[in-house]
């Protein structure tokens, strides 16, 4: 560092500094410092670069190889997504993932076709029975437990199991009178 002290000093410096950098010993005059100094020559080549970035993460940008710095550099940063659009067809049940291809970054638009045919050989269905209460009341009481399609039928002990079948579908109420109400759509 150049002793500031004096300008003798200081000037002193600077020439034995200019002196170390060229390997010349030749005495400077104040008056060529600047001449001096642009003349001597930089042990490296400056390079300008420049770079996109499209994903989060973390980059070094270095000079390339025969470049010893950079004398600029160049960064545009574009995290935009890029969204594919995809169609797929399911006909069974089951779960499904559905990604982005190589070279996308997320989904924009999923279309899913479901095509999955019932069985109709078997139907999963809850049972209803019409109690009568102690106050003698009819009450609609359901376990929704599933069982095999079975007809409308009613058990040893007087109570009505009501289902339905594969093509329709029933609501079932107890009226102002106490009296079971079935509407069938179907």
């Amino acid at each position: 560092m150049a002793r500031i002290n004096t300008l003798t000093n200081f000037l002193t410096d600077v020439s034995n500094a200019i002196k170390q950098k060229t390997g010349d010993n030749t005495p400077i005059p104040a008056s060529q410092f600047d001449t001096e100094i642009l003349s001597i020559p930089t042990k490296e080549t400056y390079q300008e670069k420049s770079i996109t970035i499209r994903q989060d993460g973390n980059y070094s940008l270095l000079p390339d190889s025969g470049y010893g710095a950079l004398s600029k550099a160049n960064i545009t940063v574009n995290t935009t997504e890029r969204k594919q659009s995809k169609s797929i067809s399911i006909d069974a049940n089951g779960s499904y993932q559905v990604n982005a291809d190589e070279g996308y970054d997320a989904l924009g638009t999923v279309a899913i076709d479901v095509d999955v045919q019932a069985q109709v050989d078997e139907q999963h269905i809850p049972l209803y029975f019409i109690e009568t209460t102690e106050a003698g009341n009819l009450e609609c009481i359901n376990n929704y437990s599933e069982f095999l399609y079975v007809p409308y039928v009613l058990n040893e002990q007087g109570e009505l199991i009501v289902v339905q079948d594969d093509d329709d579908s029933a609501v079932y109420s107890i009226n102002a009178n106490q009296e079971l109400e079935v509407v069938v759509n179907g």
